[in-house]
């Protein structure tokens, strides 16, 4: 990595205050200048350009929700640090207010350097909002007296640095992926109808359980996939599959949760299974890269769960797992997808990937409750129906075999929750 001299930072600080006047001039608002506070030679790496990307992030969705606009912003990258400045309609006072609130905010924030600039052309300090001066990222002492003094090595502040942006990354990651595991359970109910499962017009076959609960259930479950996601970042030993011991410790205290909320219906137990293993990898994944790649994300998977695969010659949950669910990757993402590109609705395109897991899938729950028989004919049966012109239909005529049978293909819903949340990964995730 190339390092930066003194004269390097003095170039870089001059061409960010000529962009301050820039933005000033142009426009007479205040401007945000946003750089991060890392000591030493070295000011970038990937690393640290996610976590500015992070900072970044919070600060525009900090805007955001106050209501606040930016009206023009410019962006910089180079070895001497990344920086970004912009116009924002709003005063400066309010500004440092919020500006403050984001550096005291976390671990992060203390990172972060975001000046305001007032439209006189001067940087507003704390002392204008009645706020103390910055703390040391080491010692909790101020700043300002650490720096003069050289109490701490630039090597211990980098090092501290580093440690506080991987985990910033990790609470922002698992978070995301706590919240897609969380929507895609609350969307796989919404998606209707489901032959012989709870959607929002009947029960199915089930007459303890329905929307509200399953609502209820996917949320106490929100803290579990958040505990998988970081189990994943953090893990460090030599191969993947040694985590699946931890994530299947979480997943059986995440059950006494679900059934706790639920009052002892068991609404979601294959979900957390199979949204356990799959958050496990995507925190894997996106701890090494914060490129979001699908198929890279269930290639992990299945290696954390590549002991699992069932001693029965069947395509089951475990032997999903352990293949790395290659029946969401060969079938009911892109019939999802396909769907959706020819203008179906979220509903239906969803049925039809329900659909292609119920064709391709040996269900246990159907399995159990009808027998072989019934199962190898619900399967003919979805195959014929696979991408008809009305997906509706085609699932309201294997509902009427469901009841008939009182059979319930929940290892197909648990695959088609872990289809939406796959989707919706992708389309949140970008790059973090």
């Amino acid at each position: 990595m190339k390092t930066v001299s003194v004269n390097d930072m003095a170039k870089s600080r001059e061409e960010r205050v000529l962009g301050q006047r820039a933005l000033l001039n142009k426009w007479q608002m205040p401007v945000l200048s946003l750089s991060m506070n890392i000591a030493g030679p070295v000011k970038t790496s990937p690393l640290i350009e996610r976590g500015f990307d992070l900072m970044l992030s919070n600060i525009k969705s900090c805007l955001q929700k106050e209501g606040i606009s930016i009206v023009e912003e410019r962006e910089t990258r180079a070895f001497t640090g990344c920086a970004w400045l912009a116009a924002v309609n709003s005063d400066a006072l309010t500004l440092k207010r919020l500006s403050v609130a984001l550096e005291d905010k976390d671990g992060l924030g203390r990172l972060m350097d975001l000046d305001v600039i007032d439209i006189q052309g001067q940087k507003v300090d704390r002392f204008a909002i009645g706020q103390p001066m910055r703390t040391c990222l080491i010692c909790d002492k101020a700043a300002a007296i650490c720096a003069r003094s050289r109490a701490h090595s630039y090597q211990e502040l980098f090092k501290a640095a580093e440690e506080i942006i991987r985990t910033a990354l990790c609470e922002a990651i698992a978070f995301l992926v706590g919240d897609c595991a969380v929507t895609a359970l609350k969307q796989e109910v919404d998606v209707t109808p489901k032959p012989g499962l709870v959607d929002k017009e009947h029960t199915g076959i089930h007459n303890d359980m329905d929307v509200p609960l399953f609502y209820k259930s996917a949320e106490s479950l929100r803290s579990y996939f958040e505990s998988c996601t970081k189990e994943g970042y953090y893990f460090n030993g030599n191969e993947i599959s040694e985590l699946m011991p931890k994530l299947r410790a979480l997943g059986l205290q995440a059950e006494k949760t679900m059934l706790q909320t639920t009052k002892g219906v068991n609404t979601h137990q294959g979900a957390i299974y199979a949204l356990g293993i799959v958050c496990g990898a995507a925190g894997l994944k996106l701890r090494q890269s914060p490129a979001l790649d699908v198929e890279k994300i269930l290639k992990s998977a299945g290696k954390i769960a590549e002991n699992e695969k069932s001693p029965r010659k069947l395509l089951d949950a475990r032997t999903q797992a352990a293949l790395g669910y290659p029946t969401i990757r060969d079938h009911a993402l892109p019939v999802y997808h396909r769907g959706l590109e020819v203008g179906l609705s979220h509903n239906d395109a969803a049925i039809e990937a329900l659909i292609a897991c119920m064709a391709e899938v040996d269900d246990t729950n159907v399995l159990r409750r009808g027998g072989e028989e019934v199962l190898l004919e619900l399967k003919r049966m979805a195959k014929a129906k696979r991408q008809t012109d009305n997906p509706k239909q085609a699932a309201l005529e294997l509902d009427t075999y469901c009841l008939q049978k009182r059979v319930s293909p929940g290892g197909c819903a648990d695959l088609l929750a872990l289809t939406l949340f796959l989707n919706r990964l992708k389309i949140k995730g970008g790059h973090i």
